[in-house]
């Protein structure tokens, strides 16, 4: 079958609400009035339900898993896998956060007095790192983070075929 890294998204995100919808319902079916009986599942009915969430789910994950290692792509010309860029974006845009968070520092606590010292007559603290500089690698890393993510929809778009895998799946 035919499928694209948004096919495979969207199902998976279909099918874990449905799951969620039935486990949040599981509890109040253990215990009904009998006149409230004809319009509540059944916990046997609503365990069926979430078993086959919970299967389809996995089966779709193993099938994401083969799609993201089969799909090439290559953010600011570094070529990998679309796995890989999945997997660095989360730290890439961490990275940046710290960056920008450190042009940002001034190195003064509001709630203390005076500068970082540990002495008053002494030793004073400095700056490790320049705002500037600071502002440079965020502004590299933010550039890594958007290029990861731009090359992630282009490879969520391919089409690939994986063999095997059940056209129901997306029923």
């Amino acid at each position: 079958m035919k499928v694209t890294g948004f096919m495979l998204t969207y199902r998976l995100r279909e099918l874990q609400d449905l799951r969620e919808i039935v486990t949040s319902q599981f509890g109040d079916s253990l215990f009904q009035f009998v006149e409230d009986q004809a319009g509540k599942e059944s916990p046997e009915a609503l365990m069926q339900v979430y078993g086959e969430c919970e299967r389809k789910i996995a089966v779709l994950q193993v099938a994401q898993a083969r799609y993201n290692l089969s799909v090439t792509v290559a953010p600011l010309d570094q070529p990998m896998t679309l796995h890989q860029a999945v997997k660095l974006v989360g730290g890439a845009a961490r990275a940046a956060k710290l960056w920008k968070d450190a042009a940002k520092n001034t190195g003064r606590n509001p709630y203390a007095v005076g500068d970082l010292s540990r002495d008053r007559d002494h030793e004073y603290a400095r700056r490790m790192v320049s705002v500037q500089d600071c502002l440079a690698h965020a502004t590299e890393a933010s550039r890594w983070v958007s290029a990861l993510r731009q090359a992630i929809q282009v490879g969520n778009a391919a089409e690939v075929e994986l063999d095997g895998l059940d056209p129901t799946l997306f029923e």
